[in-house]
């Protein structure tokens, strides 16, 4: 790659994480349309985030179908996702309450030998909460506990928004002493 073509990608990536900020997700996947071979991870993550922002859930997930096997109109080589990448499709998931889809990610993170962090466990709880299944937020949330991560204060509530839809009472004074020990 010449300096200028890695000056470029990174003047467009800053760009597209512009768009995002924005919610501009359509000027977002303009801007990495034109980086074509030049595109990297960081583009596609910076892309989808704009989506998921926007709420376009079905375009983020597109993103990453097309990050994965390829964007063949524009003869563009495949991309590795990373544990970002899961997280803001997962992320698009969540906000469009799309908790079977966010699960399925959460489900070929693994396939793909990626592990989860406590934010990919934290929007996983969040998606279910939405998506009216609080058990199913509750089980992630145990595996976040069994987990080698630190719950954290949005993790925490999370669950605990869980545990309200849920009218599990006792689960949620449980939260809040766990929370309040530290």
């Amino acid at each position: 790659r010449s300096h200028a073509g890695i000056a470029e990608a990174l003047c467009k990536n800053a760009a597209i994480s512009a768009c995002a900020k924005a919610g501009l997700w359509r000027e977002a996947i303009h801007l990495m349309e034109e980086l074509a071979e030049r595109r990297t991870v960081v583009s596609w993550n910076a892309a989808m985030t704009a989506c998921a922002e926007a709420g376009e859930w079905q375009v983020a997930l597109a993103l990453l179908g097309h990050m994965v096997q390829g964007w063949s109109h524009l003869g563009a080589p495949t991309c590795t996702p990373n544990a970002i990448t899961f997280n803001t499709a997962i992320a698009a998931c969540k906000n469009g309450s799309k908790w079977i889809e966010a699960l399925c990610l959460l489900s070929d993170m693994a396939a793909s030998r990626l592990s989860p962090d406590v934010s990919t466990f934290t929007t996983s709880i969040t998606a279910c909460e939405r998506g009216g299944v609080p058990e199913l937020a509750t089980a992630l949330w145990e595996d976040l506990r069994s987990s080698d991560f630190a719950p954290t204060t949005p993790a925490f509530n999370a669950a605990l928004m869980a545990a309200a839809r849920a009218s599990a009472w006792e689960q949620a004074l449980r939260l809040l002493g766990e929370m309040e020990a530290g």
